[in-house]
């Protein structure tokens, strides 16, 4: 079961859809859903993005094995090959890294419409660090994508800290109270469901770390910073 629900999400037609939540809620999940569905409804093709290539050198193989494993779409063959998403063989979606975005200019991208930022946000303090002038390198890559389209970009991550290069950039803050708000075509989105809080506790897992900060961060949907 997702506990996110991305029609709610797009409901509000933002072109930036900076969505933050508690870890394994289903943000990446629907995104993928979504991403598929396109596909098939209307051939519009998309963007797997991770920060650094070896980010996307470990997961953009595996990325959608959760939707091949659950069925989502029956009779349906996905398949990952040399940087490129394939569904019933035909080219779907491209794998690509914000480190190389220099070599995404020269290259058209028509069917592209949307993106998917994968863990935008960094979780720890060792050796990743964002990008310098990271946001106006994914402006950058945007630009290279769209080509002023209107391609629709969801920024997913866990609840890392709402004081980030985007959300700095945009000027974005949370209303206390609220879990959605919008500046221009710009949303910023947290994702607290309790049921689905109630339920992580319950389990053999969430009772260990009862009580802990990293329920707090995993389960809670705190805040670590």
């Amino acid at each position: 079961m997702a506990w996110y629900d991305i029609g709610k999400t797009l409901s509000y037609n933002c072109l930036f859809n900076f969505v933050i939540g508690n870890r394994g809620c289903g943000k990446t999940y629907g995104a993928k859903k979504r991403a598929i569905k396109q596909f098939l409804d209307k051939g519009y093709q998309f963007v797997y993005l991770r920060r650094f290539a070896d980010e996307l050198a470990e997961t953009a193989e595996s990325y959608f094995n959760d939707i091949i494993l659950n069925n989502e779409f029956p009779d349906i063959k996905i398949e990952y090959k040399n940087g490129q998403y394939f569904v019933n063989d035909r080219l779907a979606g491209y794998a690509m890294a914000l480190t190389k975005a220099k070599d995404y200019k020269s290259i058209s991208y028509p069917l592209v419409m949307l993106i998917i930022f994968d863990e935008f946000l960094i979780e720890d303090t060792g050796y990743t660090r964002y990008l310098k002038n990271e946001v106006k390198q994914f402006l950058n890559f945007y630009m290279s994508i769209d080509r002023y389209r209107g391609c629709i970009v969801f920024f997913l991550a866990n609840s890392v800290s709402l004081i980030n290069p985007y959300t700095l950039y945009w000027g974005l803050t949370m209303p206390k109270g609220c879990t959605i708000t919008r500046k221009g075509d710009v949303l910023l989105q947290l994702v607290q469901d309790e049921e689905f809080i109630q339920e992580r506790k319950n389990t053999r897992f969430g009772k260990l770390i009862a009580g802990t900060d990293f329920e707090e961060y995993a389960i809670e949907n705190k805040f670590i910073d």
